[in-house]
């Protein structure tokens, strides 16, 4: 992984990028043993961590991640054919020996350098992979593109996006975004302290203009 520029240990690897965006991989054991995952995550500099705590990107892991998708196994062919009928899709499996391990390892190195990286690469060009979402998207449902991103829902991803216009300046987009996500919170009344401080806080900022 340090060749593709992430540094980390212990399943865990980061890389920062010079347009706010970080990104971070762990490698997730089955509880069961035996085969793994790859799970990926993006996050923003400026954003906290789980909401409302400071962010510390030095110790930044996928879990803490507002954009997040994983990258599961296939069955290899040989094991469509000749394998248990039981055998898992989405699992890399370790195999039954040293060998076979090192096998797997190679395999995800070079499943990662494909579809890890192509996600990734959605996260280039700051601020767009983020205020391209539009208010009338995010109405609409989920689209393609969120999905692609591995965004979090509705609610949550008009907080990361009406967070994003107030950090690059864009007040009334960030205000328009955050009042939407506040008359909208339905069940989800955990975030209502976050859009209202949000609201207060660009409320003040443009009286202050």
């Amino acid at each position: 992984m340090n060749q593709l520029g992430f540094m980390g240990s212990d399943h865990h690897f980061r890389k920062n990028s010079d347009e706010h965006f970080i990104y971070t991989l762990v490698i997730q054991g089955n509880r069961y043993g035996g085969s793994c995952i790859i799970e990926l995550g993006v996050h923003l500099d400026f954003l906290p961590i789980g909401l409302n705590e400071k962010a510390d990107n030095h110790n930044l892991t996928v879990y803490d991640c507002e954009f997040r998708e994983r990258i599961e196994a296939g069955i290899p062919w040989t094991q469509r054919i000749f394998g248990p009928a039981q055998a898992q899709a989405g699992w890399f499996e370790y195999g039954k020996s040293e060998a076979d391990a090192i096998r797997t390892i190679n395999r995800m190195y070079k499943v990662f350098k494909v579809r890890g990286l192509e996600y990734f690469d959605q996260f280039k060009g700051f601020p767009e992979p983020i205020l391209s979402i539009t208010l009338e998207e995010l109405k609409a449902g989920r689209s393609k593109q969120q999905m692609s991103m591995g965004a979090p829902l509705d609610l949550r991803l008009a907080l990361v996006i009406a967070r994003t216009h107030e950090f690059v300046g864009d007040l009334n987009s960030s205000l328009k975004f955050a009042e939407w996500g506040l008359n909208h919170l339905g069940q989800a009344t955990g975030l209502k302290p976050y859009f209202e401080e949000l609201i207060s806080r660009i409320t003040q900022t443009k009286e202050a203009l």
